[in-house]
Parts: C-alpha cells; structure tokens; sequence
C-alpha cells in the first residue's frame, strides 16, 4: 500500500478534477499544493494552511495530520532533488500511525530521484489530445 504516487500527464487539470469527483463520492478530504498558493482543502480553496507555501511546511504539515486525507502537489520535480523534502517523503511513506495519508505529485514529465523510486507508485495518464501529438512529435 503506497503513501507516495508519482502521476506523469500532458493533462494536469484533468487529474485534478477525477481526484476531485472521487473524493466528493468517497467523502474523503482533498487538499491541493502549489507553492504559489500553499496548501488548501478543496472546496475550501479560501482558506489557505499556514506555513506550507513551501515544500518543507507543506510536507511538515501533511507528516504532522491526525486525519485522513489525500494532498496533490502540483509541479514538486523542482524540489525533489532536495535532500531535505526527499527524507520528508520518506518520513510519509514509512509513517506507520494509523493515519491514512495519499501524497500525489502530478507533473508533466516525472523525475524522480533514486532515492524516492522504492516508495512511489508511478503512474503515466495520456489524453487522446497528447497521444495524438507524441504520434506527431515521434512519427
């Protein structure tokens, strides 16, 4: 059972919105990160969570939580190749407190460093329109 998913698509909006959709018939709690923005609930987008408009108190935050929840991080590849936010995935991904926690990065091209690759599901999510235009790039 993974804690850490790694999604790969041309179509980031897209797998926001099945997240979405999901969580709405499943009641589970949803929170989406940029660094731009911070970390906020969605449904909640007004209300911003202190102190995680960095990686560092974003995954402080998300270690920290007594509560179910699923976090998307929008475009993290820029900070995964510092050591401190790897060891803070990792810290998530061995955390063993009864509390489920689901960290999905969604990037455009996924880059994992070696040190995360044991401990994160990668996953690749093509539209039609982005099949159609690598068939293009490549053929």
């Amino acid at each position: 059972e993974h804690q850490l998913v790694s999604i790969e698509t041309d179509d980031i909006r897209r797998i926001t919105d099945i997240m979405w959709k999901l969580s709405m018939n499943m009641g589970w709690a949803l929170y989406n990160w940029s660094q731009s923005n911070g970390l906020y609930r969605i449904g909640m987008e007004h209300i911003f969570i202190p102190r995680t408009d960095n990686p560092e108190g974003m995954l402080n935050y998300i270690n920290r939580s007594n509560h179910f929840g699923i976090y998307l991080l929008n475009n993290m590849s820029s900070h995964l190749e510092q050591k401190c936010v790897q060891q803070k995935l990792i810290t998530i991904a061995d955390k063993d407190d009864g509390v489920r926690r689901l960290v999905v990065m969604i990037e455009q091209k996924n880059s994992l460093p070696i040190s995360l690759k044991p401990y994160v599901l990668a996953m690749k999510h093509r539209t039609q329109k982005g099949r159609k235009s690598q068939k293009n790039v490549v053929g």
